[in-house]
């Protein structure tokens, strides 16, 4: 529908007389529109479902953690981590991490539990294990396969967009209204009739489901 709309505005200030030619849409915001390469993140263990999970709580900085009464008055109280809050330069480096024996990713940010690995913590030496040869090539072979990071830039690309102010419908039919001014002096009649011809050359291009017309 930009699109539409922006080779809309290109047919109009074609035509002499009509000025400050715009859209609806150009008060819209600018977006950040993460896209996700779904096969890829397959392939390194990761649901897109948990991709957002893990990018929408880094986002929220802010959780409230209980609420006390003072003098009669309620007050929430919010703790808030601003330490590693994701920004455009740094949210394709955010990590993942997954490992084989597990059905969930995780960000490697937040760390693993080593009692979720089922992994032991090396403290000190057990004093009832003895070390062998083969008990270090053991350990060797599940530290390979306990995790993997991976950053989001290896399965995901950002693109920049411009967020529509509103959506406006008629019959649920969404369009955008394309709005020109008409030159002091000119004729708003003529001026349409010069128009119209090419919005209905235009229209008949488009992909099925898109249509323009002219109105008010």
């Amino acid at each position: 529908m930009k699109e539409i709309s922006s080779s809309v505005q290109d047919i109009i200030k074609g035509v002499d007389g009509f000025t400050d030619v715009k859209d609806s849409s150009e008060n819209g915001e600018k977006t950040l529109h993460l896209v996700i390469d779904k096969d890829k993140a397959m392939s390194y263990g990761f649901t897109v479902a948990q991709i957002y999970a893990e990018i929408s709580g880094r986002l929220a900085t802010s959780v409230q953690s209980t609420r006390i009464t003072v003098n009669g008055i309620e007050l929430d109280i919010s703790i808030i981590d601003e330490t590693d809050v994701l920004t455009r330069e740094n949210l394709l480096d955010m990590e993942f991490e997954v490992s084989d024996d597990m059905t969930g990713a995780k960000s490697a940010s937040e760390g693993f539990d080593v009692a979720d690995m089922g992994i032991a913590e090396e403290d000190g030496e057990d004093e009832n294990t003895e070390e062998t040869g083969d008990s270090e090539e053991n350990d060797e072979n599940e530290d390979e396969e306990e995790s993997k990071v991976h950053k989001l830039s290896e399965f995901a690309h950002i693109e920049e967009t411009t967020s529509m102010e509103r959506i406006s419908r008629k019959n649920q039919t969404r369009f955008i209204t394309v709005t020109a001014a008409v030159s002091e002096g000119e004729n708003a009649a003529l001026l349409t009739r010069k128009l119209t011809p090419l919005i209905r050359e235009y229209d008949d291009s488009l992909p099925y489901g898109y249509s323009v017309e002219i109105a008010g």
